[in-house]
């Protein structure tokens, strides 16, 4: 028992420094695994119709990204309107927010003149901070590309070997525990899959709600506030 400890215990903390030195790779990978969770009953199906396990991937994976683009395709038409016109405003927005600060600015600049003088160091130091920000934003672009690359043969790859990787796992399972460990996952993925299918359903519905009804009410770019709030509403108080 002292051995069975101490190996998960150490091989715990590995993980974990694994997880912390590779931290900035890992999201298409991440994703990836999320995806593949969620689509590995679909390819069981379809490896039951097609016979070839490496097919059956490669159909989940395509479908889901045809699902995607069709997704953007159908909203793309309905909205292309309201993005369009919204575009249109923008530099009126911004003259607006412009001609409405611009005082308070001034004001606020007029009250702060005796500490005017900036040093050296300070400017060096704006100069640091802004070249950090343009960093960051390479990096990201550098994360995005990565993301749409990766991820789909991440996705590939861990739903062709899907059944190895859990019975490789299930094999690591102590022998004693095993079958109550088994039946824990199982209320896992039970509970998991019915939350995901719930909430998904809500956006959905949230987002068709307040797009017509928003849009009903007169408001300018109803349809695209609504369904955009709707769809973000999984995530606890910004929706």
């Amino acid at each position: 028992m002292t051995k069975s400890l101490r190996f998960w215990g150490i091989t715990s903390l590995l993980f974990v420094a694994f997880l912390y030195l590779f931290r900035d790779i890992l999201l298409p990978f991440v994703v990836g695994l999320g995806v593949a969770y969620f689509l590995s009953p679909i390819a069981d199906r379809l490896q039951a119709l097609v016979r070839s396990r490496a097919l059956a991937a490669i159909l989940a994976t395509l479908g889901l990204y045809l699902f995607i683009f069709l997704f953007f395709l159908l909203f793309w038409a309905v909205l292309e309107n309201q993005i369009v016109a919204f575009l249109e405003r923008v530099p009126g927005y911004l003259r607006e927010v412009r001609e409405t600060l611009i005082p308070y600015a001034t004001n606020l600049l007029a009250g702060l003149a005796p500490f005017q003088e900036v040093e050296a160091d300070k400017i060096l130091g704006l100069a640091g901070s802004i070249a950090e920000k343009i960093l960051s934003g390479g990096l990201a672009l550098f994360h995005l590309v990565s993301l749409l690359l990766v991820t789909p043969i991440v996705i590939f790859y861990l739903l062709r070997d899907w059944d190895k990787i859990v019975r490789s796992v299930d094999n690591w399972l102590p022998k004693a525990q095993a079958e109550v460990i088994r039946t824990q996952l199982r209320e896992i993925d039970s509970t998991l899959a019915g939350f995901v299918r719930g909430q998904s359903v809500v956006c959905v519905l949230l987002g068709l709600f307040y797009g017509i009804g928003l849009t009903l009410a007169g408001l300018d770019f109803g349809l695209v506030i609504g369904i955009g709030t709707g769809l973000i509403s999984f995530i606890p108080y910004f929706g």
